[in-house]
């Protein structure tokens, strides 16, 4: 059986998701991954001491390779504020390689698929090819958009090792390199 595509999702449609989502941790998850670019394994282990002080620094589970975001004072606070109010935490792990933390990851990863599934069927969005991984693909599009295209940025920011990996991940496929490769503007 084919693996069906993790698409990323528009603005209104993230919206939409989170404003149905009724779970405050999972919430958060998915407002972190959109709005950092962090996989769900790395997402769970933002602290609060972390965005207190503004700063999320994490080796990634999948890479091993480091992470880091910065936040201004008000993200901080915007988040700060929904964690106490929502009284959410993440649980903490010294080892990610240890068999406790995988459990927690797999079951919270369950936990997190059926929420998006349950708010996608409450706002009328198909869920079939709508992941937490989206989320992320949101990100990303979002930095491509808002960066004028800058590639290497995106790259950079998700930690991939090729610009051939962020061309795959944000779609741009070679018919679509061919279709830009000549713009056919002014005359000879």
């Amino acid at each position: 059986m084919a693996q069906i595509k993790t698409r990323e999702l528009s603005a209104e449609e993230l919206e939409q998701i989170l404003g149905a989502i009724t779970k405050a941790d999972v919430k958060l998850t998915l407002y972190l991954e959109a709005n950092m670019g962090f996989r769900i394994s790395d997402t769970i282990r933002i602290t609060r001491d972390m965005i207190a002080n503004r700063r999320i620094q994490l080796d990634e589970v999948k890479t091993g390779k480091d992470n880091a975001r910065v936040l201004t004072a008000d993200e901080s606070l915007t988040i700060l504020n929904f964690m106490d109010s929502n009284k959410v935490s993440f649980k903490q792990f010294a080892n990610t390689d240890d068999k406790e933390f995988k459990k927690y990851l797999a079951t919270f990863s369950r936990k997190v698929q059926r929420e998006i599934k349950t708010a996608c069927e409450k706002v009328g969005i198909d869920s079939a090819n709508v992941s937490t991984h989206s989320f992320r693909k949101f990100y990303a599009t979002t930095v491509y958009r808002e960066s004028e295209q800058d590639i290497m940025l995106v790259s950079k920011l998700l930690n991939h090792s090729s610009v051939a990996i962020t061309q795959k991940y944000l779609g741009i496929d070679k018919e679509k390199l061919a279709t830009f490769s000549f713009v056919g503007k002014g005359k000879l």
